[in-house]
């Protein structure tokens, strides 16, 4: 999981998004599903936990949330974001091949969502990604993974996401751009430029972050998910040109 592209983009990063995604609301309304099937006094490992949205949702509702991303500059800033909303939330920089070695298998539920599973630098690397997941579980514990639509995007072969909120935050009004480039070839990668556009008291500025995914078709994802040991998949549709699968690792 590459961290130098989030590392620098971690003050930016909640300009992708609306007040409400922030809120964590519309995060567990999603996934209430899968929180509502949580034994008693079960917990919740975040492994994508960003600048720690979901995580800080999470524990505002009451579950036991720890939260790890391999991003030291996201891991950074959630710290910044936790302690701001008063909360006291276990945080490490941890890459998901570091799983096995930072935490016994204890979590009842892992997520890792926000399409961050296309940051494996290949297919072998995913393989390795969701078997570490796996490692971290008790028997029988769940694993949420969010995706974009890759073959969507691949037939549309869209240029332009323009995110539609551009919400106004301290005195700043902000909002960004994804400008794609789909290659032909899934094998290759697939890259956003980012643009970030703020504007205080008139003033406007811009700056621009390269992500690359690794594409792959869904049903690669979930035969990927059967070989880290896991079963009883189920995919759900989360909006926004993004599905979410469900499995449970093997007892």
């Amino acid at each position: 999981m590459p961290t130098s592209p989030y590392d620098a983009f971690a003050e930016d990063y909640n300009w992708l998004f609306s007040d409400e995604h922030l809120s964590g609301e519309r995060f567990l309304q999603l996934y209430r599903p899968v929180l509502d099937d949580l034994p008693a006094g079960g917990e919740i490992l975040d492994c994508a936990c960003g600048v720690g949205t979901e995580a800080i949702a999470l524990a505002r509702a009451g579950y036991k949330v720890t939260a790890s991303d391999g991003s030291e500059g996201m891991v950074a800033r959630a710290r910044h974001n936790v302690a701001a909303a008063g909360l006291d939330i276990p945080l490490s920089h941890c890459r998901w091949d570091e799983l096995p070695g930072r935490f016994e298998p204890r979590f009842d539920l892992a997520f890792c969502i926000g399409n961050s599973i296309a940051h494996s630098p290949g297919r072998e690397a995913m393989l390795a990604s969701l078997a570490a997941m796996s490692s971290v579980l008790v028997q029988g514990g769940r694993l949420v993974v969010e995706s974009r639509d890759w073959e969507r995007m691949r037939e549309e072969r869209q240029r332009f996401e323009v995110r539609e909120n551009a919400p106004v935050r301290d005195g700043v009004r902000g909002f960004c751009v994804y400008v794609w480039t789909i290659p032909d070839r899934w094998e290759e990668d697939h890259v956003a430029d980012v643009l970030v556009v703020l504007e205080r008291d008139g003033a406007v500025s811009h700056h621009s972050t390269e992500l690359r995914f690794m594409a792959y078709p869904r049903s690669e994802l979930l035969a990927s998910l059967a070989i880290s040991g896991f079963e009883a998949m189920e995919v759900s549709e989360a909006g926004r040109g993004r599905y979410f699968v469900t499995a449970r690792k093997a007892r």
